[in-house]
């Protein structure tokens, strides 16, 4: 997808692709999770469900999955890190 570029040789590494500031949140997370399916009734093919067309509770999962990430769509790898420093150090805490 871009995200990242690999070196190969004496100074190798794993920079970025692109400028954070073009690296969207929720396009990261929709190609990593692929088809996320949060409950088993998500997939057609595979859901043995018996409430199945009964149940709300599916149709809240899909609308909360959609939210989810079109809140992340607004929000791009600078806009989480922005505060490098302090997320570096807490991460060498651990």
């Amino acid at each position: 997808m871009g995200y990242l570029k690999t070196t190969c040789g004496r100074s190798r590494g794993i920079p970025l692709g692109m400028a954070p500031e073009r690296i969207v949140i929720g396009a990261v997370v929709r190609v990593l999770e692929g088809g996320s399916e949060v409950v088993e009734c998500f997939n057609p093919a595979t859901n043995i469900c018996p409430l199945i067309g009964e149940s709300k509770l599916a149709g809240l999962f899909q609308s909360g999955l959609a939210s989810l990430l079109t809140e992340l769509d607004q929000v791009t790898l600078a806009d989480v890190t922005r505060e490098g420093d302090t997320l570096r150090d807490r991460l060498t805490l651990v």
